[in-house]
């Protein structure tokens, strides 16, 4: 475990900026050239429409926006999609509202709620966030 007993695992250690060396990136793994290329390439309006017919309503974001408003008024929202995630490629810049989520707790149904472990963290995302990387991931 590269090196890292359990015990200091745990313990207690302020950050510092020292700290920080810059290798971390060196073991994550890398994308290739063409997965670079097909992540980075403009999306259009047709991916985007064809990635939300699949998707089911769930909770929305901090929006408030769900699925089913994006399939309802698609003809006149999912250009400004398409334009909005295209010029965050070109600037290297996400909007605010892809780079925010609500973190929430549901209870477990018929669990003790005084229980912290009887709780399930779930983290809400706004929905037009959720079409791209959907789009992206196929």
């Amino acid at each position: 475990m590269l090196g890292i007993s359990i015990k200091k695992l745990y313990e207690f250690s302020p950050f510092k900026e020292d700290d920080l060396d810059g290798s971390f990136f060196d073991y994550s793994p890398k994308l290739s050239c063409r997965s670079k290329e097909d992540v980075e390439k403009d999306i259009t309006l047709e991916e985007l429409k064809e990635t939300l017919k699949g998707c089911k309503d769930s909770s929305p974001g901090p929006d408030g926006i769900t699925y089913s408003i994006y399939k309802e008024f698609w003809d006149i929202v999912g250009k400004y999609i398409v334009d909005s995630w295209n010029h965050s490629l070109r600037t290297g810049s996400l909007p605010p509202s892809h780079k925010e989520s609500v973190l929430t707790l549901l209870p477990k149904p018929g669990k003790d709620l005084r229980e912290i472990k009887n709780w399930r963290p779930i983290t809400l995302t706004n929905c037009d966030a959720k079409i791209i990387t959907k789009a992206l991931a196929v």
